[in-house]
């Protein structure tokens, strides 16, 4: 225990040795160890040096000697070392300053720092307007370097700093050249160290805070406040960071990891920003720039991460790096366009695994932008900076009156709606941009839109509105669905309409592109045409088309000016059916018709058709409805009726050949035509505009168009074709009231009219021309014969069953003849196998080619006052030649070489018999021979007489006359009026004349030899 305590004894001896022996030792060499600081100092910077106090120690961080400088400052070079208060501007005050140097080198000259403190500095940095900085001087050399002795002793300085603490650090800067400045305050900085030779390791922790900055390009004095944490270690090459922290007004940075320096930098480092505020950092952007921008407003908070891990050396390797970011609650409000908010952006970016352009990416996830109505989203991606693969996704709504005041006034004055759109697209770009570059981006991309409600007022062109439907681009694929809209100066209201096309090829080479439609439908109203079809190789293009049109011509009424139609409605459905091929180069007619003629088949339907033309108002349309359908250059018409004003017609069975191979190509073929007409009850008063020359709305007569007026400017080749049109043609009647010039009929009435005809190049036929007229029956037939030398031949046979003769020269108006009328003359007329033939020549009949021969028959008639049968009874004194009544009269009159020839004929009366025979010419020479019963004329006949002739029973002499009659002649020759007895020679002779006559006749004439037939079956 004695020898412990004796041990401490000793130890206190020592320890209180050792501190007197420092003291001692650090007070003798205090002003040594401060001097050569303060010269070494001096000396290092050139600059003056003020220290208000300075003490040594060797207790304060024992066992390190401690240098405390109390108020130093470093100021400019215009420094008085005598008066310390002369000094120039301070460029750093230092309230403490501890130096910590290792103690035992000491007694060699040599100075390990270990520990550095700093409590309380100001620093002032500042730059004039030349550009000159306060510090400037510590890097100035003299001009006449003086070479000095080399210094022999130890010069390596090993710094060991443990620790450097600087606290309440404030540093003033200022740059009047870039008007620039900052107050840099540091509250705590710590850093330990080592430098020994090229070794350098430490550790550096810390906080700095800036305020009262000012930049003016970008509006720094703005700033409130900006503050960093570090801590940061060095070891050899090795950086790491352990915590950086940055935080300014409206932003935070934090980045930590690692950096390996030497020939190749390593990287392992993890960027972080949060809350970058663009409302605040806006603040910045240089003056004017968001004014010059139209930027009023602009907010939304950034958020983005970055790895950066691997290696670097110059640009031939990089390190990965991997970005990625969030930007939401994004607004940007302008001066000229919509206000865009609810912005939000996310994505990434990388270099990827090779760190090099083909693993390099950037990736959209979300672009999202909304304005007030309207919305866009978009994703997109880059992929291989080498050879860029894309891929790009979008979807927007679009509000157009969000739009309307940047759009100019010259091309929309009015805009509203909406549209949806979707667009996709993704692939590989080429080098270079070119014609397969844009055919790859359309076969790769997808677009739909969608309109809704679109109204646009174009400049003084159109307005249009309701315009929507959907239109879809597909990668070889045209879609539209839904489609319409409405264009009220057009009166056009498309609805419904869709339309499916695919191409073939490429869009760009037109030449060879194909096109293959689905479908294709466009409604307006009630009307639509749809269709489907292909066409390949655009140029010269061969194609199919398969298309069927449906019209409601009412909704199409309003186009046509009100000078051509007052009305018109009904429904027409055309179906169309062809194929064909074009050269677009050199279109010929050969390939029109080819294509109208030969492929073609179509079809056209009817349905209620009214029309009223403007020019001819009496003469509606009414209800017409009809079918007629083409193929094979044959056209069909069936199922037509319907009404012109109060006429009715109707046709069926109608059948065309031959238009294309006959008329079209103009071939040595005949145009052939088949039909079956039936009309109602027809007026020939409706027809007298026609007849008698067009009228003006006054009712005043118009000048026709002379045909010398028209001349044919063009030399057309001669028709090779021939014509053939045959049917059967009906009607209900025929009403002719009709009037032109003395010439007037009343109401003269044909009804159930029924033929059979032929219309056959010069050749114009009608057989079997039936009909009821004036209460009987006519079945007539007629051939028009036109002769190459322009002649004229007109053929008729003519059976009539009973017609009332009287009725017939009433209902004619007595032909506008007073010869004899319809007071004159009744009976019952009938006609059998009655034949004639007209030859007419220039447009005039020739009268003495009028031929004609056949039977007629007058029944229960009577001769009234009849001027030939009274001056005979002026003459013979028998009064009932002015009254006659018989029952039949037959007669086989006939006309030829000028004359109409009556052979004997019997006329039988109740009062008297008469028998007359004759002729006369059209050139009113007469001669008539009658005989008469003057017994009979005074007395009457007996009843029994007029019995047996009733029975047949007709007494005749052997000369072949009527028993007791008498004849007188009548005739005019040489413009003489001769009437008297007749002679039996007389009589002979005019029977021999009338027989010869109808000999010659029937040489020159045979009726069997004109042909009715029309090749119509009944």
């Amino acid at each position: 225990m004695k020898k412990v305590l004796k041990y401490i004894k000793y130890l206190l001896l020592v320890v209180i040795s050792l501190i007197a022996i420092l003291i001692i030792v650090a007070n003798l060499a205090e002003d040594k160890i401060t001097q050569v600081a303060l010269k070494h100092i001096s000396k290092a910077i050139n600059a003056p040096v003020v220290v208000n106090d300075i003490s040594f120690t060797l207790i304060k961080e024992f066992p390190l000697a401690t240098v405390e400088f109390d108020g130093f400052i470093l100021g400019a070079p215009n420094y008085n070392a005598e008066d310390p208060k002369a000094v120039g501007d301070t460029l750093i005050r230092l309230n403490k300053l501890y130096v910590s140097v290792e103690t035992m080198p000491l007694l060699d000259d040599i100075y390990n720092v270990t520990k550095v403190e700093v409590e309380g500095a100001k620093i002032h940095y500042t730059v004039d307007s030349l550009g000159v900085s306060c510090y400037d001087f510590l890097m100035q050399t003299d001009t006449l370097a003086v070479e000095e002795e080399p210094d022999t002793s130890a010069t390596t300085l090993n710094l060991l700093v443990e620790e450097l603490a600087l606290d309440d650090i404030k540093l003033f800067y200022s740059d009047k050249a870039l008007q620039a400045g900052a107050w840099i305050s540091i509250s705590k900085f710590r850093m330990d160290g080592e430098i020994h030779g090229d070794t350098i390791q430490g550790n550096v922790v810390g906080d700095i805070r800036m305020t009262h900055c000012d930049y003016p390009e970008f509006n720094l004095h703005l700033m409130k406040e900006t503050s960093v944490h570090y801590d940061v270690n060095l070891n050899q090459n090795l950086i790491s960071i352990n915590d950086v922290n940055i935080i300014t007004d409206g932003a935070q940075l934090g980045i930590n990891g690692k950096l390996e320096l030497g020939d190749t930098l390593k990287t392992d480092l993890q960027i972080e920003g949060k809350q970058f505020n663009v409302a605040e950092l806006v603040k910045y952007s240089p003056k004017g720039m968001l004014e010059d921008l139209g930027i009023k407003e602009t907010k939304g908070m950034l958020d983005f991460t970055t790895q950066v891990k691997g290696a670097y050396a110059d640009s031939t390797l990089l390190p990965r790096v991997d970005f990625s970011f969030s930007f939401n609650d994004g607004k940007v409000a302008t001066v000229d366009y919509p206000q865009v908010k609810n912005i939000r952006i996310s994505g990434s970016a990388t270099n990827g695994q090779q760190q090099n352009n083909l693993t390099t990416g950037v990736v959209i996830n979300e672009c999202h932008l909304e304005t007030a109505s309207s919305m866009v989203d978009v994703a997109c991606s880059i992929q291989n900076l080498d050879r860029i693969n894309y891929n790009v996704k979008s979807n927007a709504k679009i509000n157009l009156a969000e739009f309307k005041d940047f759009i100019p006034d010259t091309l929309v004055q009015k805009i509203g709606g909406s549209i949806e759109a979707l667009f996709s697209t993704n692939g590989v770009m080429p080098d270079s941009i070119n014609d397969d570059f844009i055919n790859y981006v359309l076969n790769r991309t997808n677009v739909s839109l969608t309109l809704k409600g679109i109204d646009a007022q174009m400049d003084s062109i159109v307005t249009f509105k309701n315009l929507r439907g959907s239109l879809i681009y597909q990668p070889n694929t045209f879609i539209v669905r839904n489609f319409g809209i409405d264009v009220p100066d057009y009166h056009v209201k498309l609805k419904n309409s869709s339309l499916h096309a695919q191409f073939k090829g490429s869009l760009l080479d037109y030449e060879n592109l194909g096109i293959n439609l689905h479908s294709m439908r466009f409604e307006t109203g009630n009307s639509f045409i749809r269709g489907a079809g292909s066409v390949e190789k655009l140029l010269k293009p061969s194609f199919k088309l398969n298309t069927n049109l449906s019209i409601d011509l009412s909704d199409f009424a309003a186009y046509i000016p009100d000078s051509l139609v007052n009305k018109l409605d009904g429904k027409i459905d055309f179906t169309c059916k062809t194929h064909g091929k074009l050269d677009l180069d050199s279109i010929t007619d050969a390939q029109i018709n080819a294509i109208v003629y030969e492929n073609g088949e179509y079809a056209l339907d009817v349905k209620d058709l009214n029309v009223e033309m403007f020019e001819f108002p009496d003469f509606p349309l009414k209800g017409v409805q009809a079918h007629v359908d083409m193929a094979k250059d044959t056209i069909n018409i069936n199922g037509v009726k319907g009404a012109v004003s109060e006429l009715d017609f109707a046709m069926d069975t109608t059948q065309v050949r031959n238009i294309y191979e006959a008329f079209i190509k103009n071939q040595n073929k005949t145009i052939e035509v088949e039909t079956n007409i039936n009309l109602g009850d027809i007026k020939m008063a409706m027809f007298a505009p026609f007849l008698n020359g067009t009228t003006d709305n006054e009712g005043n007569k118009t000048q026709e168009a002379s045909t010398t007026d028209i001349q044919d400017v063009t030399k057309t080749e001669p028709a090779k074709y021939t014509f053939a049109a045959r049917g059967k043609f009906a009607a209900k009647s025929f009403l002719l009231d009709y009037k032109a010039g003395d010439f007037v009929m009343d109401s003269v009435l044909f009804e159930d009219i029924s033929t059979l005809f032929l219309a056959k190049d010069s050749t114009y036929k009608l057989d079997n021309l039936k009909f009821n007229a004036f209460n009987g029956e006519m079945l007539t037939s007629l051939r028009y014969d036109i002769l190459k030398n322009g002649m004229v031949i007109a053929s008729m046979k003519n059976n009539i069953h009973k017609m009332d003769i009287s009725k017939l020269l009433k209902d004619f108006n007595n032909f506008s003849q007073n010869e004899i009328t319809n007071e004159q003359l009744s009976g019952l007329f009938s006609c059998k196998d009655v034949h004639s033939r007209y030859v007419i020549k220039d447009n005039e009949l020739i009268l003495n080619k009028i031929t004609l021969t056949g039977s007629f028959t007058l029944e229960d008639g009577g001769v009234y006052n009849y001027k030939r049968a009274t001056d005979m009874s002026s003459i013979s004194g028998i009064k009932e030649l002015n009254n006659i009544r018989f029952h039949t009269i037959q007669s086989s009159l006939f006309i030829y070489n000028n004359g109409i020839y009556f052979p004997k004929t019997e006329l039988l009366s109740n009062a008297v018999d008469i028998t007359a025979f004759g002729m006369q010419t059209f050139d009113d020479k007469y001669r008539y021979h009658m005989g008469i019963n003057l017994r009979e004329a005074l007395l009457g006949k007996s009843k029994k007489k007029n019995k047996k002739q009733e029975e047949g029973d007709v007494k005749k002499n052997k000369k072949g006359e009527i028993k007791g009659q008498q004849f007188f002649v009548m005739k005019n020759t040489e413009g003489k009026e001769h009437f008297g007895p007749d002679k039996f020679e007389d009589r002979e002779e005019m029977t021999g004349i009338i027989s010869d006559n109808k000999d010659f006749l029937k040489l020159h004439f045979n009726p069997l030899l004109v042909n009715f037939d029309t090749g119509v079956e009944e």
